[in-house]
């Protein structure tokens, strides 16, 4: 591109945030980082609360993006604008070749399952004050809660053993949800290999290839997912997993393939975690299924959803609830699709 006097274009979903200086906000100021140094036109991509509103009511699930990741619309709109027809995503990422590496490893026996803990933290403590304080925080998460029995597990954290399918959804499909649910999602005692395992057969990435290249058709985008290149997957598969998190390091195989390409700040911040953009997406979520709640007429019953319990449901979720925030998304663009497409043998 630069031989051929144009700019790569890089997106980023976080919105403008350019008056925080706060460290929750470092991956926008690292993705500016990168854009000046290698000359990226760097541009973010913001939603309001009326914009998914209105993706609600014309989205259609059958033909469009099916992924709650709705930074993608506005950008995919911006990217055909500037006559952009290839996208590389770095979807897949995360699940192999720059894999946290936080499971548990090879399942290994209780003693050494809390000393591999107990130095991870120590790695990562600078004082002996911040030691003790992540021994009595995240002690009882990494351990205790990973080392109980099955049985005990389930009963303690409920959604994670058996899917609690909202009581919006009728039973005609409710069943098949709960199916849908199957207990390897339980994170206990998976180790590194297992999670890839798991990440590469549940479908995830397959969805979301299949609902970008819907959307991205509609926009003349094709994208593109080099982390996914077959040789990185096996690549990834085929080493051994304590590289991928060693000295308390997580993604350190990662860091060590970047850091000469990359300043060392940004090879080796903290690990990928966006609180705030997170908190203001959901804000906006739940603004817009208040908005759709209050301007939507319910003239057909569905054959699937109980419309007076989703209200009901819009009304109470908590907002720390991304689950359930997420399952009455769908249900809202399913219920507008099928109401659009007035299908009759769904809507009564």
């Amino acid at each position: 591109l630069a031989e051929s006097g144009q700019n790569l274009t890089g997106y980023n979903w976080i919105p403008v945030l350019d008056s925080f200086e706060s460290s929750e906000y470092y991956e926008w100021h690292n993705s500016k980082k990168i854009a000046s140094l290698e000359n990226i036109d760097h541009i973010a991509c913001d939603l309001t609360a009326e914009e998914v509103f209105e993706i609600y009511k014309n989205l259609n699930i059958f033909l469009g993006d099916t992924l709650h990741f709705w930074y993608e619309i506005p950008m995919q709109k911006e990217a055909r604008s500037k006559n952009i027809r290839t996208i590389l995503s770095g979807t897949g990422g995360d699940q192999f070749i720059s894999h946290f590496g936080l499971s548990n490893k090879k399942k290994p026996s209780l003693f050494k399952k809390i000393a591999a803990i107990h130095h991870s933290m120590a790695s990562e403590s600078s004082s002996l004050a911040e030691l003790l304080s992540k021994h009595v925080k995240r002690f009882t998460i990494s351990a205790i809660k990973r080392i109980i029995p099955d049985r005990i597990f389930c009963i303690y954290s409920g959604n994670h053993c058996s899917y609690v399918v909202p009581k919006f959804i009728r039973s005609i499909i409710a069943t098949k949800m709960k199916k849908l649910q199957a207990n390897v999602y339980r994170e206990k005692n998976l180790g590194i290999r297992d999670e890839m395992i798991i990440d590469y057969l549940d479908g995830s990435i397959q969805a979301r290839f299949e609902s970008w290249g819907l959307s991205g058709k509609q926009n003349k985008i094709e994208y593109r997912y080099p982390l996914l290149d077959r040789r990185l997957v096996e690549f990834a598969f085929g080493i051994p997993e304590e590289i991928f998190h060693y000295n308390g390091e997580a993604r350190f195989l990662f860091r060590q393939m970047i850091q000469n390409l990359l300043p060392e700040k940004i090879v080796y911040s903290d690990t990928k975690y966006e609180p705030k953009r997170v908190r203001h997406y959901i804000e906006i979520i739940q603004k817009a299924q208040k908005l759709w709640k209050n301007g939507v007429y319910f003239e057909n019953k569905c054959k699937y959803f109980k419309t007076d319990e989703l209200i009901r449901e819009i009304d109470l979720c908590p907002h720390n609830n991304y689950d359930k925030i997420a399952t009455i998304a769908s249900a809202i663009l399913i219920f507008e699709s099928l109401r659009r497409e007035k299908n009759e043998k769904i809507l009564e």
